[in-house]
């Protein structure tokens, strides 16, 4: 299993708590989520993704994290959208319900510079470990 971090919204279109209580809504009644992929991704059936929510920092002072979800999809599909490419089931572990109460990107030691022109990047166990330790204190 290897973490990943994924970026949900854009810059251009942050990701918001109405978003969020959106996106928990659907995956609640469906039980599970979308992951969407600008480039086909290396990720792996039961990699786990810490979801980060784009435009946080604006909002919340600093970049922040939401959900651990876990892929559930065999292989990357196409998606039919012209930006976002391939896409891939996830299911959901672990998330906040508040995004103000979220932990921060640094609390992991990452950069969202990191992310720039990226919709994943890889994370060390320890990182992951420790996203998941803070969720569910969060």
């Amino acid at each position: 299993m290897a973490w990943w971090l994924r970026v949900l919204g854009t810059g251009a279109h942050a990701y918001t708590q109405e978003r969020w209580d959106e996106r928990r809504a659907r995956v609640a009644r469906d039980g599970w989520g979308l992951a969407m992929f600008a480039k086909r991704p290396a990720v792996q059936p039961g990699d786990r993704m810490v979801c980060y929510a784009a435009g946080s920092a604006a909002e919340y002072g600093e970049g922040r994290f939401i959900a651990i979800e876990e892929v559930a999809s065999d292989e990357p599909e196409p998606s039919g959208h012209e930006r976002w490419r391939w896409q891939m089931r996830t299911r959901p572990l672990i998330a906040v319900d508040d995004m103000s109460r979220s932990p921060a990107l640094r609390d992991i030691g990452v950069s969202p510079k990191s992310l720039r022109q990226h919709s994943h990047i890889r994370l060390t166990d320890e990182q992951g470990r420790l996203a998941e330790e803070l969720l569910r204190r969060a």
